[in-house]
């Protein structure tokens, strides 16, 4: 999801990670427009060590043997191989990145220091060129292992417990995992599994092999390690998320949460099975027989702790049409309005009532009218999109197979008019 950033007073737009270049407190400009500096990892508190492969200033080379890899952070964390010979690993500069592999037992490796007690977040932009193989340890901030690795085909995390994320692959991938024992989370590209990675503390930074020893040496390619001794927030973790996928072009997925009822649910058929998982990831928090009465309240709590690129919310039609309007209409504002506080960067879109029969002949429909006013003078009330789905109908009664619940492709055709808005 792209952001923008608004100095209010001036016309010009800053994009997402730029920040206005300012002389003692006024911001700087040239005309009517605005002084930027790109993004850095550095404009975060509680950086402890920053690996940047297209800093070619940085490397201490052997031709394109790295004897050493400068830390950015000012923490002198340097990671050094001055073995001399042929398991240090090799550079490119046109490409800015780091090649490391297992024939020949290449790493990169810090001096032990003091050590950085959980939580802490590590970002890591590489592509891991033998995924498949086993016991692929990539990177390690610890003596005692605190290790990010593959093995079984599988992307996972340990630091005295194992976090697995899902299926390796041989891509260029952003892995960002915040160590945080029981409550650990390990995104890769945007997408979030979340479990207890153990509670190993950092004291030493291992790069292409596991630093217990080192062994265990990755086929690897890295482009970019930055590590910070906190849990960072939403949008600091966002800020170096954003600053790695533009540097190193890796696409991000986006996030989608779901409200909702039936419509939304994977079984039977409906939308959101028609939703391109190698775009989208997606928490699902709708429920068969939801209401916004009986069931938007819940739905919301747990939706406004999740952070996503995209809230979709969807529904209405289990609703009562000739029921208290402005109690509905109040419930869904007081839902929408939770959801705006905690999610400010989040794109919120509401699915008004689509249309619905009695059964697929289309013979009766069924009136929910009053319904799809009051949703509508609630989305208006908290400034939140709400789509019409009924004015120009999203489907007919033959898309679905009893009025309501959609076949194959009535279900394509409501992704087609969601995707189309996003």
């Amino acid at each position: 999801m792209k952001r923008l950033l608004f100095l209010l007073l001036l016309i010009p737009v800053l994009s997402f990670g730029q920040e206005v270049t300012t002389y003692s407190g006024k911001a700087l400009t040239y005309g009517l427009h605005v002084l930027t500096r790109p993004f850095s990892p550095a404009d975060i508190d509680g950086l402890e060590f920053w690996y940047d492969g297209n800093d070619e200033s940085s490397f201490t080379l052997d031709g394109t043997s790295v004897d050493q890899w400068d830390d950015k952070s000012k923490n002198d964390r340097h990671v050094i191989n001055s073995n001399g010979d042929a398991t240090r690993p090799s550079y490119n500069s046109t490409t800015g990145r780091v090649t490391f592999t297992t024939a020949n037992s290449t790493y990169l490796q810090s001096s032990s220091f003091t050590g950085l007690s959980q939580p802490n977040t590590v970002f890591i932009a590489c592509k891991l060129n033998s995924h498949t193989t086993n016991n692929q340890h990539y990177f390690d901030g610890s003596t005692s292992i605190a290790t990010i690795y593959a093995t079984s085909s599988k992307f996972r995390v340990y630091a005295g417990g194992v976090l697995e994320w899902g299926d390796s692959d041989g891509d260029d991938n952003i892995h960002v995992i915040e160590f945080n024992g029981a409550s650990s989370d390990y995104w890769i590209n945007g997408s979030l599994t979340t479990g207890n990675a153990g509670t190993a503390n950092f004291n030493q930074v291992t790069i292409g092999a596991r630093g217990f020893g080192p062994d265990l040496f990755a086929d690897v390619e890295i482009m970019e390690v930055i590590g910070y001794s906190d849990e960072l927030s939403d949008d600091d973790r966002i800020a170096v998320t954003d600053y790695l996928s533009r540097k190193w072009t890796i696409t991000m997925l986006a996030s989608i949460t779901i409200i909702g009822n039936s419509l939304s649910v994977p079984a039977p058929l409906t939308w959101v099975d028609k939703v391109e998982t190698d775009v989208y990831t997606m928490t699902n928090y709708a429920a068969g027989g939801a209401s916004i009465m009986a069931d938007m309240d819940a739905q919301t709590v747990s939706a406004s702790a999740n952070y996503a690129d995209i809230f979709i919310v969807f529904l209405g039609t289990n609703d009562n049409n000739g029921g208290d309007m402005a109690a509905l209409q109040s419930e869904y504002e007081e839902n929408l309005l939770e959801l705006i506080t905690a999610q400010p960067l989040g794109e919120i879109y509401c699915v008004n009532v689509l249309p619905r029969w009695t059964d697929s002949g289309g013979g009766t429909e069924v009136d929910k009218s009053n319904l799809r006013t009051a949703i509508a003078a609630a989305c208006a009330a908290q400034g939140a999109t709400c789509w019409d789905t009924y004015s120009t109908p999203w489907i007919e009664a033959s898309d679905t197979y009893d009025g309501l619940h959609t076949t194959s492709p009535g279900a394509e055709k409501i992704w087609d008019e969601i995707k189309l808005r996003l």
